[in-house]
């Protein structure tokens, strides 16, 4: 009973800690249009989407494996040397990714920069891990919650000074930094006494090593969710482009929930996978799985019913002829959460090596899948061609669990 009530605590904080943060994010875009213009929301557009698969490669996969090591196969120090090498690695593939994009210099500062605020998220995402292990996930909550206000504070109070986007994003690094020395460091000494943040080089290259097929299955799917909305533009042009992501944008907060609801039964289910205990083993996962078809239908009803009035309100009346993708984009946008909880499965099942092709599979299929429907269909071709490569996707990581499942 004590379990489940510290369950319940951790999905409540972290998820919403997780909104807030996301939220602040978000608002900023927003913001940025009525405290600036549009171009200064196109540069911070700009930095987020060059900066997005750099800091894939900076998080490595690594939380749910980390969080999933039970046993100490590695210590927490190889694993805080793995980030710094990951961060360097990502940060190293920002500024080649700069370089060929050509941009100016105000603009390659820009995103610098703002690669150097991601860094500091994937260095919190090391102490969040360290909270889950725990099972205290309500104070990655926490900071999540003090991190984005604040942030978003400090963007737009500096912004508002300063008129620079540079300067924001540098004190909005350095705000971010100074939540992860004043209160997630000392948090984790509380549960990590004896924490050292050393690893020896073999482990750490062991360590690399091991995660990469989940570094490379995350780089992948980011990949393959990105190619039907590239396609989108090559055929249809900008415009149509900008309508899809405007009527997306609010149902990335339903894949959001759904993976930080998640997240805190991957300690309690690596428990229950270790000791061979299959009944709970799988009556957490369809108890996890009912939770969020149930949440789904709801959502989808809501969408049916307000999604018109929600979408015209925040992107005025032109969106209008578009609300029609609002509840497709929601079911494919909570299929995408649920295939990420169940490479989340997969990786404290240790399944590590298959995410080679299930990587792959995804890509692959997106591409032949948009070359098709996106051409053909136009904005909802985007939904058609992601559903293509996340079904088979799903098929694969259940029939791999099965087996497992199987010999467990």
């Amino acid at each position: 009973m004590a379990a489940d009530s510290r369950i319940k605590k951790n999905m409540a904080f972290n998820t919403a800690g997780s909104a807030v943060y996301f939220a602040c994010q978000w608002l900023m875009i927003v913001i940025i249009v009525h405290i600036a213009d549009y171009s200064k929301a196109g540069l911070l557009s700009l930095a987020t989407s060059v900066t997005a698969s750099p800091y894939i490669i900076a998080l490595y996969g690594m939380r749910n494996y980390q969080v999933s090591d039970l046993d100490g196969k590695y210590t927490e120090g190889v694993y805080f040397c793995s980030r710094i090498v990951s961060s360097i690695l990502s940060m190293t593939i920002c500024l080649f990714m700069i370089l060929l994009g050509g941009y100016g210099y105000y603009k390659s500062l820009v995103i610098a920069i703002y690669m150097c605020f991601k860094i500091v998220e994937a260095f919190a995402d090391y102490y969040y891990a360290l909270e889950q292990k725990a099972d205290r996930m309500d104070y990655s909550g926490i900071s999540l919650t003090v991190r984005g206000v604040g942030t978003l504070i400090v963007f737009v109070v500096s912004y508002c000074f300063m008129n620079d986007l540079f300067i924001s994003f540098v004190l909005m690094t350095f705000f971010s930094l100074i939540v992860l020395v004043i209160y997630d460091i000392p948090i984790i000494r509380r549960f990590y006494s004896d924490i050292r943040y050393r690893g020896r080089p073999d482990m750490v290259k062991e360590l690399m090593v091991e995660c990469f097929p989940l570094a490379f299955v995350s780089y992948m799917n980011n990949l393959s969710v990105m190619i039907p909305r590239i396609m989108l533009e090559h055929y249809h042009g900008e415009e149509i482009m900008g309508y899809y992501s405007s009527v997306a944008s609010p149902t990335s907060v339903i894949q959001l929930l759904a993976t930080n609801l998640f997240a805190p039964l991957i300690v309690i289910l690596t428990k229950r996978y270790n000791e061979k205990n299959k009944t709970e083993f799988t009556k957490i996962i369809k108890q996890f799985f009912a939770v969020s078809t149930v949440v789904t239908l709801a959502g989808i009803a809501a969408a049916y019913f307000l999604g018109e009035w929600i979408l015209v309100l925040l992107f005025k009346s032109e969106i209008r002829p578009y609300v029609y993708l609002f509840v497709p984009v929601i079911i494919m946008t909570v299929l995408m959460a649920l295939n990420s909880c169940l490479f989340g499965i997969c990786t404290l099942m240790r399944v590590v090596k298959e995410q080679y092709v299930r990587g792959l599979i995804g890509v692959i299929s997106s591409l032949a899948a948009s070359v098709y429907f996106v051409r053909v269909y136009g904005a909802i071709g985007v939904v058609y061609a992601s559903l293509v490569a996340i079904m088979l996707q799903m098929l694969l990581q259940l029939s791999v669990i099965a087996r497992k499942l199987k010999n467990m």
